[in-house]
């Protein structure tokens, strides 16, 4: 899905309740629920993905450079094209987690009895002078 949404519309709430979302980097989301019930949603599997991919992409693009300056093309554009499929991949994942996360939350909240969701945007996370353990798992745009 490209774009914005204001809101999306679903089943009428069970109740009327409210809920706050705020977003984060350890603890992708925590969620309170004027009921008093507190759901945190860690992660730790998103960054666990970061380092592997992070990791794996650097020694691909290492071959991959030591390979050209060899003058071996073919190697070079293999490897190349490797690092571009995990990136894809990646990628996948990285959006494969949110759209979970989101249904998820939308479902339990609504089960709930929410009416209206209250989500915070990852503001204090440094993105302008972050490092890769502060800002991996959010694509600012």
């Amino acid at each position: 899905m490209r774009g914005e949404r204001r809101s999306i519309e679903v089943a009428k709430p069970r109740g009327d309740g409210v809920a706050g979302i705020d977003l984060g980097v350890n603890i992708v989301a925590s969620v309170v629920v004027s009921d008093g019930t507190w759901l945190v949603y860690r992660g730790a599997r998103l960054k666990e993905d970061y380092f592997y991919f992070e990791g794996r992409m650097a020694r691909l693009e290492s071959e991959a450079a030591r390979a050209k300056s060899e003058g071996d093309e073919v190697k070079y554009r293999r490897l190349w094209a490797e690092v571009r499929r995990l990136r894809r991949k990646w990628t996948s994942r990285r959006i494969h987690l949110y759209r979970n996360l989101a249904s998820h939350l939308v479902h339990g909240l609504w089960e709930r009895g929410v009416a209206t969701i209250y989500v915070s945007h990852p503001y204090e996370i440094a993105h302008e002078n972050g490092n890769k353990y502060s800002v991996n798992v959010w694509a600012y745009g």
